[in-house]
């Protein structure tokens, strides 16, 4: 598995990057201070960075003591402080281009390394092919739909609404999945660097989602 380990590796510091990226020029854009998006950034890359040390120390890992605990709050925190943030987030949508806040999450894409664990007989069939085949379809559908929003004239409410909710049953299915199954079927799930799809991504995309329908709603 050494080859998937490094491919993962590298695709999830991908995507997140990508995202940090983002919320610096969006927080720029909302604020029209590039110091306020750097700031930005340098939070979502420290609170990255965190959850990132905390999966190579192995704080996740199905069966230690308090695992579910931490996987959990590092799944919650993000996105109750971040929706909870409400005059930030609506600033943050009102700033950022149409669409793009669909289209970023192309990077779910990262998913289809739930088929190569699939395959590798690392999890089992019901975990990976629900949650890796609906990730993957987020992603490669997120670039049309986010086109869509961007160019029909008060965006494309009833693609988005349809996108929006096939992306957040499929990441509350996988961290449920995970909280519930990580000292068994799921623990490879609970593993670094895997485990940094539900500690980071998976948050990440559920405030993406929470923020784009606030845009959407105005």
């Amino acid at each position: 598995m050494s080859g998937l380990f490094t491919y993962v590796e590298v695709v999830i510091l991908g995507a997140a990057l990508s995202i940090v990226l983002y919320v610096a020029a969006t927080a720029a854009l909302a604020t029209g201070s590039a110091g306020r998006g750097a700031a930005a950034a340098a939070i979502a890359l420290v609170w990255f960075l965190i959850v990132w040390e905390l999966a190579r120390l192995g704080v996740f890992e199905g069966g230690r003591p308090g695992w579910r605990f931490a996987l959990g709050l590092t799944a919650v925190l993000p996105v109750a402080g971040g929706l909870t943030a409400t005059g930030l987030s609506r600033r943050l949508a009102a700033a950022a281009m149409p669409g793009s806040l669909v289209s970023l999450q192309a990077y779910r894409l990262v998913s289809v390394t739930l088929l190569l664990a699939l395959a590798g007989e690392a999890l089992p069939a019901w975990i990976a092919l629900p949650w890796g085949i609906g990730d993957v379809a987020v992603a490669l559908t997120a670039p049309a739909v986010g086109a869509a929003v961007g160019r029909m004239p008060g965006g494309a409410p009833r693609a988005q609404l349809m996108w929006t909710a096939g992306g957040v049953a499929v990441v509350v299915f996988g961290v449920t999945v995970v909280l519930l199954t990580g000292r068994t079927a799921g623990y490879f799930l609970t593993l670094y660097p895997l485990v940094l799809i539900p500690a980071f991504l998976a948050p990440c995309s559920l405030l993406l989602h929470g923020v784009a329908l606030k845009e959407l709603r105005g």
